[in-house]
């Protein structure tokens, strides 16, 4: 029993350390998973209630740590392939969540950086879309065309410097489109003056 106490409380210890450093965690939940069932065969429960807290804790943050690293890669092809934006966001700020909370910072710049970069791709794409769709409704209108040309110039803009290009092409479409209604809106108002 003896034994069995003295590997629990070393376990503990080395659980302890891994726990403060967020380092060596595999092999600290082998070591006090060991030391918990050697404590239960020897029906020695001393310290044992602690000792499965500890381990409770380290099982959290392989997980956390794998889900941060998942969504990072979620955020990253969402990114790129500009779909699934709004659940890359929110799975990327879930991990970022629980990982603050385990105190584990090591990716957070990292992280925050690339939910920063995703949040304005967003924007930009919404901004882009807000236009397009401006740009659609002057059309149809026939009247607003300079206002609607002037903000697809700058969302186009914007969205080529981050490569939206399948975005850019509808958004120049509708900006030619647009251009040309204003060229005839002007050669019918010359004409009338």
């Amino acid at each position: 029993m003896r034994r069995a106490f003295g590997m629990l409380q070393m376990a503990s210890a080395e659980a302890a350390e891994a726990l403060e450093k967020k380092t060596k965690i595999d092999a600290a939940i082998t070591t006090i998973s060991a030391a918990i069932e050697e404590g239960k065969e020897m029906n020695m429960y001393i310290g044992l209630p602690e000792a499965q807290a500890q381990l409770d804790q380290l099982l959290i943050i392989q997980p956390a740590r794998d889900e941060l690293v998942a969504s990072m890669l979620q955020a990253n092809v969402s990114m790129h392939t500009v779909s699934g934006l709004d659940a890359a966001i929110v799975r990327l700020q879930g991990a970022m969540d629980i990982n603050q909370q385990l105190e584990m910072m090591a990716q957070m710049p990292k992280a925050q950086k690339l939910k920063d970069d995703i949040l304005f791709v967003k924007n930009v794409y919404v901004a882009l879309k807000a236009a397009i769709l401006q740009g659609q409704i002057a059309m149809k209108n026939e009247e607003g065309e300079e206002a609607a040309i002037s903000e697809l110039n700058r969302a186009i803009e914007a969205a080529d410097g981050i490569n939206l290009h399948k975005s850019v092409k509808l958004g120049t479409d509708v900006l030619h489109q647009l251009v040309h209604l204003n060229a005839q809106h002007q050669q019918a108002q010359a004409a009338m003056g």
